[in-house]
């Protein structure tokens, strides 16, 4: 299916048009193009000529881009103190601190099988960090052959949680693509990574340990987790149930509800222009994805950009 776009002047829970430009749209990939690949796209608020273009990835994997986009770094945020559970859309506002005062930034749905993304065919949604990687680089070549005026724009790759993996792995194909000739060039400059993922047993065992400490979880549920699961919190034995039972309440400390409520509204997707049929419930995290992580360390990625003419921010 070819790529398309469309422009959205307006969104449900947000009470005037929208002061910014939107854009949604689907990118094909991979063989045949049965990957489709949905992305949020907002122009700078500043000067969209001369300001950088940003690509932002959400972690997971299979998590979407539209949480970073209202969470974090973008335009939009939820209205917390006129949420009423009665009603049926979560109310918006402007976020004064939105990075799109000064970048254009594109929020991505990556992998296959996360937010609005999808394939044609079951066979596809099987994905895995190289897999990923390639598909997201050929997101922007179509993506930016698609909007030639962001062709020059200083390119910067983000993300945060797992994504922050991947990022120095997709500025490394980005490089070797321009060493290559591959067209189109890409001007980036650098990349932005958020409580990145580098290892992930360690990043995500010490997790654990650093929630407790700034008192995210109770004394009782610490010690449970830390006897049931000796320290080891990634990959639990399905036959460990206390550390299953464990893990599970300690990521039951986030809820996201109104995420959940606004981006499975009929009228939210009409208005994002999201295909009919193609995702029946919206999560914020496919925990169920079909994704193997067959990098097991981006360190040495890390190393190689140093060496490079790049910007880079970790925070």
């Amino acid at each position: 299916q070819a790529a398309t776009s469309a422009i959205v002047k307006s969104l449900p829970g947000y009470s005037d048009d929208l002061p910014f430009k939107l854009e949604t749209g689907y990118v094909g990939v991979g063989e045949s193009e049965q990957i489709q690949l949905f992305y949020y796209f907002i122009e700078s608020e500043r000067d969209a000529k001369r300001d950088p273009l940003m690509l932002w990835l959400t972690g997971g994997p299979g998590c979407s881009a539209f949480s970073g986009l209202v969470l974090e770094i973008g335009p939009l945020k939820f209205n917390y103190t006129a949420f009423n559970s009665e009603s049926d859309i979560p109310d918006l506002q402007l976020n004064p601190y939105s990075w799109t005062k000064v970048a254009s930034i594109i929020f991505l749905d990556s992998p296959v099988g996360t937010g609005f993304s999808y394939a044609n065919i079951s066979e596809a949604y099987h994905s895995d960090d190289i897999l990923q990687s390639m598909h997201i680089y050929e997101f922007l070549q179509k993506w930016l052959l698609d909007h030639p005026k962001f062709l020059k724009s200083p390119l910067y790759i983000s993300g945060d949680s797992y994504s922050g993996k991947l990022v120095p792995i997709i500025v490394q194909k980005i490089l070797n693509g321009n060493r290559m000739g591959i067209k189109p060039i890409m001007n980036v400059k650098g990349y932005v990574i958020g409580n990145p993922l580098t290892e992930e047993n360690i990043d995500y065992n010490s997790r654990v340990q650093y929630a407790y400490r700034v008192s995210l979880l109770s004394d009782e549920l610490y010690e449970f987790a830390k006897m049931s699961c000796h320290g080891h919190f990634v990959n639990v034995d399905e036959n460990n149930t206390n550390c299953l039972r464990a893990v599970q309440a300690i990521s039951d400390n986030q809820g996201y509800l109104l995420l959940y409520t606004w981006a499975n509204n009929e009228s939210v997707r009409k208005a994002l222009h999201v295909r009919k049929g193609t995702v029946d419930h919206w999560v914020r995290c496919n925990r169920s994805l079909s994704y193997a992580k067959n990098i097991p360390s981006s360190v040495g990625y890390h190393q190689t950009l140093t060496n490079e003419d790049l910007r880079a921010l970790i925070y």
